[in-house]
């Protein structure tokens, strides 16, 4: 049976129809607990920091929804409970506006002052990079999160608190969902499907829809052009475009190193690419080949990496 706000309440029927708003209060607050799980295991401590430096300056500016959304709800109900029906909407849409245009305002303003705001929030010269990045995108959600809040309020006002709830649960799955997929799956370089799809539409090597034709040198074009430039030339995951036998004639023209770790480069071809590498003094490199948002397949960054005895030697070919 559905509560109305001109019923008598016992503490049955009381418990009943605030017990939503208590419960979508919960969960609300939950939001930032994932996103600090989430940053915390997947991103890092500093990047908790900086949430946890900047996540109270947005709820600062959120509260003048909070503010206006508690009471406003009241002006409005009692107003309602008058009978001035017409006054009511007149209360509901000037509020409306005014989170609109506040929210607005402090939105630009937070979001163009992000840096000092920080810093007066005790941001250090290590935590600011992402404490601004972090910060700039919550605050430009400011006048969103205040409507939210807001209508929060005007659900109890319209009798319907399990939408307000209904609202509030699947904004949390949702945070909780995009979380995983923002930090966890981007950051393992599984690709944005409207990205990936729209990129090989128009890049991939065969198929891609060209505007203008590319002529792509040849590897001894590059070999000349990089050692004219002082440059140190070294061929790149050589198995994944079956250039292993190129190798050997670039070797021949001068090459000075290869990619030996590579997350495609199987055993059997880092043993051989080692050896000929020994054989003709390469120098020997690696890397995770992070294609991030457009690959579709996982690779972390830090898959493959050089080590620090190949490092130095390429470090002092740079040198001479």
């Amino acid at each position: 049976m559905k509560i109305k706000l001109s019923d008598h309440f016992t503490y049955n029927r009381l418990l009943r129809f605030t017990l939503p708003s208590v419960v979508m209060m919960v969960v609300a607050s939950i939001y930032s607990v994932v996103d600090g799980l989430f940053v915390s295991n997947l991103v890092g401590d500093l990047a908790l920091s900086a949430v946890n430096i900047i996540f109270p300056v947005t709820m600062i500016i959120g509260a003048f929804g909070f503010m206006l959304g508690t009471g406003g709800s009241a002006i409005v109900a009692r107003t309602l409970g008058e009978g001035r029906k017409e006054l009511a909407q007149e209360y509901f849409s000037m509020l409306i506006y005014t989170v609109l245009v506040v929210g607005g305002i402090l939105s630009v303003v937070s979001v163009v002052l992000t840096e000092p705001i920080a810093r007066l929030a005790g941001a250090s010269d290590l935590l600011i990079d992402d404490c601004v990045a972090y910060g700039r995108i919550m605050l430009a959600g400011s006048v969103v999160f205040m409507l939210q809040v807001l209508f929060q309020s005007f659900f109890v006002v319209a009798e319907r608190p399990q939408l307000g709830l209904f609202f509030s649960v699947a904004a949390g799955v949702t945070n909780m969902g995009l979380d995983y997929v923002f930090i966890a799956l981007m950051d393992l370089g599984y690709d944005v499907e409207a990205y990936g799809v729209l990129f090989r539409q128009l890049f991939h090597q065969k198929t891609g829809a060209y505007l203008v034709t590319p002529r792509f040198p040849s590897a001894f074009e590059m070999l000349s052009l990089i050692h004219e430039a002082g440059g140190t030339a070294v061929l790149a995951h050589p198995e994944i475009y079956d250039s292993l036998e190129v190798l050997e004639e670039l070797i021949e023209e001068g090459l000075d190193g290869v990619e030996v770790w590579h997350p495609r480069n199987s055993p059997a071809t880092r043993q051989h690419l080692l050896e000929r590498a020994k054989e003709h003094r390469l120098l020997t490199t690696g890397g995770s080949d992070f294609h991030g948002r457009f690959r579709g397949e996982a690779v972390p960054l830090g898959t493959c990496t050089t080590p620090e005895q190949s490092l130095r030697q390429l470090l002092d070919r740079v040198e001479r």
